[in-house]
């Protein structure tokens, strides 16, 4: 039987089996159980962490849809938010709400955006055969491609209890918003 470290060994429990994959280990829960017909009885494991030198990194599962967290996306349609020209927002169409067909944009090529928040109506109010318009007028507007903010789509917007707080951005999409000029929240 291999030993494992010190600090491997400290994270041990009763009723928990350490399992090594390379250099990597992680920590089990593991029981067992009688089934009839079988000669022995079966294993059952559950994944419990990582073990590292720190300690153990426990597995957080959150089951959102009991939980009460919602989780939106947020970097894209911000960015969009922000980009937009106000001469786009403010008076290209004849109702004078400009702002609703960036919206539009938005839940069009983001289904899952905080913006839905704002009202369900948002896709009602610019026609999709308009839509290929205000997009291209959004690109000529601001030279930029919509799929050229597709990175900032992993940025989420997650609340809980009626707290607001945006996930973690990564390196390449602090950058893009850098040169973007995208002031995030």
């Amino acid at each position: 039987m291999s030993t494992y470290p010190k600090w491997v060994e400290d994270c041990r429990r009763k009723g928990t089996v350490i399992l090594r994959n390379g250099e990597d280990f992680f920590l089990y829960s593991t029981t067992s159980h009688r089934v009839p017909g079988k000669r022995n009885p079966q294993v059952t494991r559950k994944y419990l962490g990582k073990i590292t030198p720190e300690g153990l990194v426990q597995r957080l599962d959150v089951n959102v849809d009991r939980s009460g967290i919602k989780v939106y996306e947020f970097g894209f349609s911000h960015a969009l938010l922000s980009l937009t020209p106000k001469r786009l927002i403010c008076g290209e169409r004849e109702d004078g709400d400009g702002r609703t067909v960036v919206k539009a944009i938005a839940l069009s090529e983001s289904p899952n955006s905080y913006l839905s928040l704002e009202g369900p109506d948002m896709g009602e109010t610019v026609k999709a055969k308009d839509y290929p318009y205000y997009k291209g007028r959004f690109l000529s507007l601001t030279g930029l491609r919509l799929e050229s903010l597709e990175c900032l789509k992993q940025i989420y917007l997650v609340i809980i209890d009626g707290i607001r707080i945006i996930s973690a951005i990564d390196d390449t999409q602090h950058a893009l918003l850098k040169k973007l000029g995208v002031p995030m929240p």
